[in-house]
């Protein structure tokens, strides 16, 4: 049975939470937070300067909640940051996160809860579950299974790709710190790279059940912006090319590698397709024909024939590199 009140051998849990311009999405978000049905013991939500009225909804709620406690940047340093704020502000071993924007399941800290102390509170864990994805305000929920990584070979499937998302994680600020907190040059694919950094110490555990909505709205985000994402791709694979490659071989590296450059590359952006592919960790043929087919005046059409097949490319691409 849960035990639900805190005392020197309860998983104790702060909340961490960046926001930025969130003046219209922020209150629900805190709601489904400080009312799970195991409540967490604080609830750190770092502004990361706000031009709006997102800071008069912080202090609102930090009435309505005491476990709210805002913390009010002053320089806008980005979301990796304002994270890494809140977990060394955090008072309690264990960090749970969730986004300005998303709405966790009432009981969704207790079942994490209900799995750590299964595994004794093993600080070196990481759990991370399933999700809802709810298109606009009034959306249909739809189920998202997302990928586990638990041994065998946890770490290998780390780098396959993707990661655990930030608002389904329970992990212990111990295992942050020894990670060195969260990578703030990242310009996207952020989860993954926290994934990666937590995979080298940690083990992870996969409950199959959605445990928060992921509200897909307008507005700039990180995903919607195709060149950032090419470069935080790009930017983990050249932190992280020598480990795919130890633990997958080339293929696993030259996928990754070949997926960014060509990706670039139809988008028109030879220079920098040329340049991903110039830093290989891989003397390989096929980079050096693929840069040949660019640098001798093809590049024209096979940027059309890409755009043209791209979906043939993809299977062409796992077929021959797995």
């Amino acid at each position: 049975m849960l035990n639900r009140m805190p005392g020197p051998d309860s998983c104790l849990i702060s909340v961490v939470i960046p926001v930025r311009n969130r003046e219209s999405l922020i209150v629900p978000c805190i709601n489904s937070v400080a009312q799970q049905t195991y409540p967490p013991q604080e609830i750190i939500v770092v502004d990361d300067c706000s031009t709006d009225g997102t800071w008069r909804k912080l202090e609102r709620a930090a009435l309505d909640f005491p476990s709210v406690r805002p913390v009010r940047l002053s320089e806008n340093l980005g979301a990796q940051h304002a994270r890494n704020v809140g977990v060394k502000a955090a008072h309690f071993p264990w960090i749970a996160f969730n986004d300005s924007d998303d709405i966790w399941m009432k009981d969704k800290l207790e079942i994490q809860i209900e799995e750590l102390q299964r595994q004794k509170a093993d600080p070196m864990i990481v759990i991370h579950s399933d999700m809802y994805r709810q298109d606009g305000e009034d959306g249909q929920l739809r189920y998202v299974p997302l990928p586990s990584f638990e041994e065998p070979g946890s770490f290998k499937k780390v780098l396959k790709g993707y990661g655990a998302l930030f608002q389904t994680m329970l992990v212990s600020k111990m295992a942050l710190e020894r990670v060195g907190f969260l990578d703030e040059d990242v310009p996207a694919y952020q989860e993954w790279e926290t994934t990666i950094r937590l995979g080298s110490v940690c083990r992870f555990v996969h409950i199959s059940k959605p445990l928060f909505v992921w509200r897909r709205h307008g507005g700039e985000t990180i995903s919607g912006n195709v060149l950032r994402g090419l470069s935080g791709y790009q930017y983990i694979i050249e932190k992280y090319g020598t480990d795919m490659i130890r633990q997958g071989g080339n293929r696993l590296y030259l996928r990754h590698l070949f997926l960014v450059a060509f990706q670039l590359f139809a988008a028109g952006n030879r220079d920098l397709s040329l340049s991903c592919l110039k830093k290989s960790e891989i003397n390989a043929f096929s980079i050096k024909l693929s840069v040949f087919l660019m640098r001798h005046k093809m590049w024209c059409w096979l940027q059309k024939f890409l755009l043209r097949n791209f979906s043939r490319w993809q299977k062409l691409k796992m077929y021959l590199l797995g």
